[in-house]
């Protein structure tokens, strides 16, 4: 029943009027009460939403560091198999630049080696020359021989003659001639023989003449080739001489990568740590938020069944 104000000024009147006053504010208060309820509900329930989208969100981000991570370390470990192997490669320089120092040394002293024999064989040449010259003065003077001995026997030959003309009286003259023509036929075939071993030995002389200028060619041959070769062999080492400087440089810049893919490691797995932490803390506020806008909404039925119930009093 609706209390009318009758304008009368007497002590009920005024608690009458103090009391329609009363419930005029109180439904104005609880009026505003159930709009901020509903304000703040609908408030709350937004903030839920963009709670579980952010839920959402950090779950992803949280994958995506995770797929980072792993990204990282398996980055981190190839950088480590390629330091490894750069090691291992200024190792084998090392080793190759070792190998390279051996056969230099042995390639000198093959060049060394070489010069040394083509001296010799000069020298032999020299030498073998000089026998064939004196095979040839020999020669000369078994020829001489040879016609003396021709002429001897031509005169033995007319000496035995004269000495058979000559009878009984020329016989011992004729025994010593007989012996001088053996003595000069014996030197004839002495002679021929003498010739025959000199021509061998010239010719023996003349081919090891040739084969020492052979030899001697080859030789000279052989140390342009080995002088080429250690020219080449100081270019390969020079050329592993920068390959090592490179591999050096790649090493550093490789430990150095790999330094810092350790610290970016490093601060993925804490901003990993902290989107964890950050998921725990959304998941929480999640469900602080679930139980506000559970309280919120039954603080808005009290306040519905508030007004409901004042609205029956006063009919």
């Amino acid at each position: 029943m609706e209390h009318l104000y009758t304008g009368q000024r007497d002590d009920l009147s005024a608690v009458e009027l103090a009391l329609i006053m009363g419930k005029a504010e109180l439904r104005a208060v609880v009026a505003r009460s159930q709009q901020t309820c509903i304000n703040i509900l609908r408030s709350a329930e937004q903030d839920q939403r963009n709670i579980e989208v952010i839920a959402s969100n950090q779950v992803r981000q949280q994958e995506e560091t995770n797929m980072v991570a792993t990204a990282m370390e398996e980055m981190n470990a190839s950088i480590h198999e390629v330091a490894k192997s750069a090691s291992a490669s200024s190792k084998m320089i090392e080793d190759t630049q070792s190998l390279f120092a051996d056969g230099h040394r042995n390639l000198s002293e093959t060049v060394n080696e070489v010069a040394t024999l083509d001296s010799e064989l000069q020298r032999s040449q020299g030498v073998i020359h000089s026998l064939a010259e004196q095979c040839r003065a020999i020669d000369t003077i078994v020829l001489a021989i040879s016609e003396i001995a021709n002429q001897t026997n031509l005169l033995a030959l007319n000496a035995a003659i004269e000495a058979a003309r000559a009878g009984d009286q020329g016989h011992g003259f004729a025994v010593v001639a007989d012996e001088v023509r053996q003595l000069a036929t014996r030197t004839q075939s002495s002679t021929g023989e003498i010739q025959s071993i000199i021509h061998r030995l010239q010719s023996s002389a003349s081919e090891a003449e040739h084969a020492m200028q052979a030899g001697s060619a080859l030789s000279s041959g052989c140390q342009s080739k080995a002088r080429a070769s250690g020219e080449l062999l100081e270019q390969i080492n020079a050329m592993l001489l920068q390959v090592a400087a490179s591999s050096t440089q790649i090493a550093q810049a490789v430990d150095e990568q790999s330094q810092v893919t350790t610290d970016m490691n490093d601060r993925i797995h804490t901003i990993k740590d902290l989107a964890d932490n950050s998921r725990e803390r959304s998941t929480d506020a999640a469900h602080g938020i679930d139980q506000l806008v559970g309280q919120l909404g039954d603080l808005e039925r009290l306040v519905r069944q508030f007004i409901r119930g004042k609205g029956r009093q006063s009919a």
